[in-house]
C-alpha cells in the first residue's frame, strides 16, 4: 500500500511560504516603500526630481527591495519547511 501522505505534507511548507512573501511584500510595499507626489498630484514610485523626498515610506526602500524583502521571507520559511518536514 502506498501513501501520499509526504506529498501532502510537502505541500503545506510550500503553500505558507507562498502566502507569508506574499503578505510580507504587500506590508513592506504599503508600509515601508518610498512614494512621492509628481507636480501634478499623481502618486510615484521614483522621485520625480533628483534628491526629492519621498511624501511617505523610506527613500532606500524602491520596489526592488520591497521585491527582495518579500522573496527572502518567503524563501526562508520555504528553507524551515523542508529543513522541518523533510
Amino acid at each position: 500500500v502506498r501513501s501520499d501522505h509526504g506529498a501532502v505534507e510537502k505541500r503545506v511548507p510550500t503553500s505558507v511560504a507562498h502566502v507569508s512573501a506574499a503578505a510580507a511584500d504587500s506590508l513592506v510595499g504599503a508600509f515601508l516603500q518610498a512614494q512621492y507626489r509628481a507636480d501634478s498630484g499623481e502618486w510615484r514610485e521614483t522621485p520625480p526630481a533628483q534628491g526629492a523626498a519621498p511624501v511617505r515610506g523610506w527613500a532606500p526602500m524602491g520596489n526592488n527591495a520591497v521585491n527582495f524583502v518579500g522573496t527572502t521571507v518567503g524563501g526562508g520559511i520555504a528553507l524551515a519547511g523542508v529543513l522541518l518536514v523533510g
